[in-house]
């Protein structure tokens, strides 16, 4: 992906409001609905894809800056766990180099902005715009500072990986709207449809919603739920029939003949190629969010994780997917 210049339009790709060619670069539009894009197959095997496909080159970790202004200084973070793998490294590199104390903690999207909102913590970590959180509550106060980009995919259990390799759009919906309670209904295993879902305020839940079941009067069906990225995948892969969602770079976590595999939607795989080109709706921007300007301490954090060193390493070794690309 490219970096984005001129306010209007950077903040009109951010929302996935357009499709536009930046350099012959294909971003996805709003609800792009992959049915009416290539030409898809509508089995259950017709798309391939494996844990490999998100393992990176193993970059080597890059090296925050001396600066003896930040010695002794202390941050807290708490929010998405789709990012905090990411601020959690930064975090230990900067309090190696400059015996900082900053800590990163999870509980998802929604505890991460009223946090920060609330002074609770310095810092909050989302995968949802700030002003689309709650359409109860707005964070007039908080100043958005996207910093990487990640992409999701649905998971299944070990015992469905070799007859559940992909799924349409609609097939997907469906079973998570409860229409399909059976993998046989799909063409599958004569075996039940065991849900796994992120618990309310999840980011990540409220970009599946959004981009993967759509707009609908229905309810969700909800399933098991899960407070972190870590529990659910580890979840999926203890069940039976089992399907749900995660941060690809959350895929290789689970190790084990049974663990879990990646599948496709509309016959494609969660990779960065798939994004770029539109072919893949299930992704979002990774946000951090201060209350008003960043102190100082903040700014430093903030350009570290944006620096060059660390957007061409860490970032890549953690499975995201930077602005600049």
């Amino acid at each position: 992906m490219r970096r984005f210049v001129g306010t209007g339009l950077f903040h009109c790709l951010l929302r996935r409001l357009c499709l536009i060619s930046i350099g012959g670069l294909f971003l996805a539009s709003c609800g792009l609905n992959q049915s009416n894009n290539t030409t898809t197959n509508a089995t259950l095997s017709g798309c391939q894809i494996t844990a490999s496909a998100f393992v990176t080159n193993g970059a080597q970790h890059s090296v925050p800056p001396a600066t003896p202004a930040l010695r002794g200084a202390s941050l807290t973070i708490d929010g998405s766990t789709a990012l905090q793998p990411l601020l959690q490294q930064a975090a230990v590199e900067m309090n190696a180099v400059n015996a900082m104390h900053i800590v990163v903690t999870g509980g998802g999207s929604t505890q991460g902005l009223h946090d920060v909102e609330t002074g609770t913590v310095d810092m909050g970590m989302s995968d949802i715009f700030a002003e689309e959180a709650s359409p109860s509550h707005s964070y007039t106060d908080l100043i958005d500072h996207p910093v990487a980009t990640v992409t999701f995919t649905l998971v299944v259990s070990g015992d469905v990986r070799e007859s559940v390799r992909n799924l349409r759009l609609p097939d997907i919906q469906a079973i998570f709207l409860g229409h399909v309670t059976n993998w046989k209904q799909l063409g599958g295993p004569d075996e039940p449809i065991t849900v796994f879902n992120r618990t309310a305020g999840s980011g990540t839940r409220a970009t599946f919603e959004h981009y993967i079941l759509g707009s609908t009067n229905e309810r969700q069906r909800i399933g098991m739920q899960a407070d972190s990225m870590q529990q659910e995948i580890t979840a999926i892969a203890a069940g039976k029939g089992a399907i749900g969602y995660t941060a690809t770079n959350y895929v290789e976590s689970v190790k084990g003949s049974n663990g879990v595999s990646p599948i496709c939607i509309d016959g494609f795989g969660a990779t960065a190629h798939n994004v770029s080109k539109g072919y893949y709706p299930f992704w979002s921007y990774e946000h951090v969010y201060t209350k008003g300007k960043p102190s100082a301490i903040e700014q430093a954090f903030l350009n570290y994780v944006m620096s060059e060193a660390f957007q061409s390493t860490d970032l890549i070794e953690l499975g995201y997917q930077g602005l600049a690309s």
